[in-house]
């Protein structure tokens, strides 16, 4: 059987790309162009092994350093890294699957590879959001625009949150501290959001171009307090408008990373 290389390399990078998207859908990353590195790191080292003198690369050891540089060109390094190469490693297995079903009833050529793919991608995803997710919250993307910089956060949709701003009315988005190291042009330790009024002292002194604002909140079974907020010039999801207030909790939501917001009253993306 005659193996050509550019053919080989490309049905890779697409069956590749199929499978970091699909984990993408899953793990809510958002990094859809970054994906397309992910892909051409995998086709290219899935050609690499095509050659004589490179023998050694089919090894299992090597097999798995190849895909752990795939996950980590599409994905980046960070605490949810193994759990995105879990992800990646259950499409492929049911990428697999399906192919050798499909081979027995002899039609198995790429772009039923490729229906079984996105299929299961959005089977997971389904059953994920549908499944895990309580009566009343739901996922969603949201986008953050302050100036030049922009921020893309999967928030929680609580039905119960009603946080707003008390002088306009305007609906809040309470996003957790490493959100504002990401959005706001100057530095802002964790630690500066448990005392919001001495942080925005400082921080109108540094970026007095910025719109800060100190919200009033409760939490069942706690006292009121302050977080600091500031103003965005967009706040979105799915295409909604959220507002332009969004505050900032010294709290992490998620302890697996799942989310980084909490959002009420708006719709799913």
């Amino acid at each position: 059987m005659t193996v050509y290389a550019d053919g080989f390399i490309l049905l890779n990078f697409l069956l590749d790309y199929l499978l970091l998207w699909g984990a993408d859908c899953l793990s809510g990353a958002g990094r859809s162009l970054r994906l397309l590195l992910g892909a051409l790191a995998g086709a290219c080292f899935s050609g690499l092994c095509l050659i004589p003198e490179l023998g050694f690369l089919g090894k299992p050891l090597c097999q798995a350093a190849g895909f752990f540089l795939m996950v980590w060109a599409g994905f980046g390094f960070d605490r949810l890294f193994f759990r995105r190469c879990l992800l990646v490693g259950m499409l492929a297995l049911a990428l697999g699957g399906g192919g050798y079903l499909l081979r027995r009833g002899g039609h198995l050529n790429f772009l039923t590879l490729a229906a079984v793919g996105v299929g299961t991608a959005l089977g997971l995803r389904g059953a994920l959001r549908g499944g895990c997710a309580p009566p009343g919250e739901l996922m969603t993307r949201v986008r953050i625009r302050l100036g030049d910089r922009e921020v893309t956060l999967t928030a929680l949709r609580d039905t119960g949150n009603s946080l707003r701003d008390p002088i306009t009315g305007q609906r809040v988005l309470v996003a957790q501290w490493d959100a504002a190291e990401k959005l706001l042009p100057v530095p802002l330790a964790r630690e500066e959001l448990e005392s919001p009024a001495d942080a925005m002292e400082r921080l109108r002194e540094i970026a007095p171009q910025l719109r800060f604002r100190l919200i009033p909140y409760r939490t069942v079974g706690s006292s009121a307090g302050l977080m600091l907020a500031v103003r965005c010039d967009q706040v979105t999801a799915g295409g909604q408008e959220l507002g332009k207030l969004v505050a900032f909790s010294p709290v992490t939501f998620s302890e697996n990373g799942t989310y980084q917001a909490l959002a009420g009253g708006i719709g799913s993306c």
